[in-house]
């Protein structure tokens, strides 16, 4: 078992707070001092991790992609087929956000907020995205199709996810999930 240092711990609590905010209020609606009172530490413990808050925004987006991707492989290793793995990624969303922890894809959320403002920080939304394109593939091969067209089907499943969560960002429409079951489902026929 890994055991963090104190300053390791302080690093990944303003790393857990950031994401956490930048997914339901926003990069720009997100203060420094705002994380800060969120982990009751003191400004210098920014300073000390990051040089600002774009240095925080490209952390937060590989915490994303950490998280994102042990979701996925944890459902993938669940699954025998590729349905089962879009009925368990639906369920788990649906459970989540009952909970009150699902807001869409933080990818889409973040990356499409600071696409213009802040290029570093959306380059490594986009190598995150496609590195679960690939955990998509990955699933789709296991599934028996060829590597060519689990790639193929890959680059669409990833639209559909990024399209549908979008749209139930926006609309908190639990239906919208359910299309996404479906069109998922459908694609990989």
């Amino acid at each position: 078992m890994e055991v963090k240092r104190k300053g390791e711990i302080s690093k990944s609590r303003i790393i857990e707070s950031a994401a956490k905010r930048f997914v339901v209020v926003g990069y720009q609606g997100t203060g420094i001092n705002d994380i800060l009172i969120d982990t009751n530490l003191p400004k210098g413990s920014f300073y000390y991790y990051f040089k600002s808050k774009k240095d925080l925004g490209i952390e937060v987006c590989m915490h994303y992609e950490k998280q994102m991707i042990s979701w996925f492989s944890s459902l993938a290793d669940q699954a025998d087929t590729w349905n089962e793995f879009v009925d368990l990624m639906i369920e788990d969303m649906r459970n989540r956000f009952e909970e009150r922890e699902f807001f869409g894809c933080p990818f889409t959320v973040f990356g499409s907020e600071v696409s213009i403002v802040e290029p570093d920080i959306a380059k490594q939304c986009t190598i995150a995205l496609d590195h679960i394109q690939q955990v998509f593939a990955g699933v789709l091969k296991n599934a028996g199709k060829s590597r060519v067209k689990s790639e193929e089907l890959a680059k669409r499943t990833l639209a559909l996810y990024e399209g549908f969560l979008l749209y139930f960002r926006i609309s908190w429409d639990l239906d919208a999930l359910e299309s996404l079951r479906n069109s998922l489902k459908e694609l990989a026929k």
